[in-house]
């Protein structure tokens, strides 16, 4: 082997390690991107979850005044949180709806010394006609919604009972046969 081979051998050993070096280097600033797109991803996530967290507090902050309020000892606030907690439950509706619906009528009957018993019983009934509506969850709730607002005004009209009549018409019937309508 002459000289001018081995040169040309190292010179082509050469161009192989600078190949290898600047796919090494590309492979770490491949890596380092991914590091930095994964970090990205967990602080997307971390505050999502964050938002989350503080929106499921607030909802739940609001749901212990509405009982706090519709109730009037401890012992019927807990009661009336077991219970509302499984109409909500077993009726597929949203727990701050039927807080909502619950604490209204509770305050609109007050005068008429309603057991809670009895409040309990009618708050699951209209969560039930929700269902029966065929309703979408997100619908009833809302309905649930604007029948509390009629309960906490002492009047169904307009927006309330357009409401009540378009996503849920089994519940609009039955409050329009209580009334005989």
């Amino acid at each position: 082997i002459d000289t001018g081979d081995l040169q040309r051998a190292k010179n082509e050993l050469d161009k192989v390690e600078k190949s290898a070096k600047n796919v090494d280097k590309s492979v770490g600033g491949l890596t380092n991107s991914l590091m930095s797109f994964k970090g990205a991803v967990a602080a997307v996530a971390t505050n999502a979850v964050i938002t989350n967290l503080i929106k499921m507090s607030d909802t739940y902050s609001s749901i212990e005044s509405r009982l706090k309020l519709a109730t009037n000892s401890t012992k019927e606030y807990v009661k009336a949180q077991e219970a509302l907690f499984t109409i909500s439950q077993t009726t597929r509706t949203s727990l701050e709806s039927t807080t909502e619906l619950y604490a209204k009528i509770q305050l609109s009957t007050k005068s008429l010394k309603v057991s809670q018993e009895d409040l309990l019983s009618v708050t699951e009934t209209i969560n039930k006609t929700g269902i029966i509506s065929g309703g979408s969850a997100e619908s009833i709730k809302a309905a649930l919604m604007q029948l509390g607002q009629a309960f906490g005004s002492g009047k169904l009209g307009g927006e309330e009972l357009n409401s009540i009549l378009e996503q849920t018409p089994r519940l609009a019937k039955a409050v329009a046969d209580g009334l005989n309508v």
